[in-house]
């Protein structure tokens, strides 16, 4: 949704209300409001207040990348988790499976903000 939302942005190119936002997304307002909170405070779109205010971009386009917009509402949650469940110690499997697991998923998170930083929000716009 954070996506469409600055799709939306970038492609109406003009100061936008959430309520027009939200008819874009087909979801409810609140859960805008909650995604455009997490987009101001990370700087990628600016907020005016008041009967004739909106959302726009805080920078061009060209300037953003999905990598941008995925930290921006994901903060730093990996894209797999491990369980939390604590390692038996009688068990081979539960005592060594994190460490070895932790790096596979390590190399693929980084591998999946890689691809997602070489995508431009222009490059979404201009696809459609």
């Amino acid at each position: 949704m954070a996506v469409h939302i600055m799709t939306a942005l970038a492609y109406l190119g003009e100061k936008t209300s959430s309520e027009l936002l939200s008819h874009t997304v087909n979801t409810n307002p609140v859960v805008i409001r909650r995604l455009l909170g997490d987009l101001t405070r990370s700087g990628l779109i600016t907020a005016d207040r008041g009967k004739h205010g909106g959302f726009r971009l805080a920078r061009d386009a060209a300037d953003i990348s999905l990598l941008d917009i995925y930290r921006a509402v994901m903060d730093e949650q990996p894209l797999v988790s491990l369980h939390d469940n604590p390692k038996n110690t009688r068990c081979a499997v539960s005592c060594r499976v994190r460490p070895v697991l932790s790096g596979y998923l390590s190399r693929a998170q980084q591998a999946f903000e890689q691809s997602l930083a070489e995508v431009r929000l222009t490059e979404i716009t201009q696809a459609m």
